[in-house]
């Protein structure tokens, strides 16, 4: 596990030079399905529909990839369904693999971190603009909706007052962190951090509160699935028996 953390973050420090950030997928045997279906259809809730069609593919193709590893074939397959090509970061401080190599102009990055788990890479500049995006989209809800508006500002204020003294340092948690200035007034921050320093924890759940900030981006596709998880009798999910790469032996 120490080793795996390691490389983890040297592969981190290698993307962050690049311009590049990884964004974890749950670890799972839907994590290429999931990565490919937020890649096409921007979300992951249609991971089951992405496996599904390459099943297909791979049944009405064997005799084309049958010299394929098996987690070649299947991003062979989601390669041809879906006309893009998948490119993988291996190791740190290497260039990617074009594993698909079929010329298509719609590119894919995964990260490759641990066994044959992978991550999906994107650059720092996308990430920033979804941790804006997402915390408009939080605000005009439980601002305008809820009408939450001075737990909203305070709940904000709290953690950047924690970023000053625990900056976070990785990209690939749950949680992006990316540094921007505060849009708030200095009367006004001076204000909530005087109610800050007497609380322990945000007025919102840490969950909200982040998604609210700006300069941070909440990995919520990861955060809802980890919580289906721990809310199963095992804390397992249905097919957490499986590897990736399955498929392909299956047939």
């Amino acid at each position: 596990m120490h080793n795996a953390s390691k490389f983890a973050a040297n592969m981190d420090d290698y993307l962050m030079r690049l311009g590049l950030c990884r964004k974890s997928v749950v670890r799972d045997s839907s994590c290429l399905f999931r990565i490919i279906s937020e890649q096409i259809y921007f979300t992951q809730a249609l991971h089951g529909t992405v496996q599904k069609k390459c099943l297909e593919y791979l049944c009405n193709h064997r005799d084309e990839l049958l010299n394929e590893p098996p987690i070649h074939c299947e991003m062979m397959a989601l390669s041809k369904i879906y006309k893009i090509d998948i490119l993988i970061f291996q190791s740190p401080d290497e260039k990617p693999v074009d594993v698909t190599r079929n010329g298509y102009s719609k590119l894919v990055l995964l990260c490759h971190v641990d066994g044959i788990h992978y991550d999906m890479v994107y650059t720092q500049s996308h990430i920033h603009g979804l941790a804006i995006s997402q915390s408009i989209i939080y605000e005009v809800l439980y601002r305008g909706v809820f009408e939450l508006d001075s737990e909203l500002d305070e709940a904000v204020n709290f953690l950047r007052q924690q970023k000053k003294t625990s900056r976070e340092n990785s990209l690939n948690e749950s949680d992006h962190n990316l540094s921007c200035t505060s849009s708030s007034s200095p009367s006004l921050e001076y204000e909530l951090s005087q109610k800050i320093t007497l609380r322990l924890t945000p007025p919102l759940p840490y969950r909200i509160a982040k998604a609210l900030d700006s300069t941070l981006y909440r990995n919520v596709a990861k955060d809802i699935v980890e919580e289906e998880k721990r809310e199963k009798p095992n804390g397992k999910s249905e097919n957490s028996k499986y590897l990736v790469g399955v498929i392909a032996f299956a047939i």
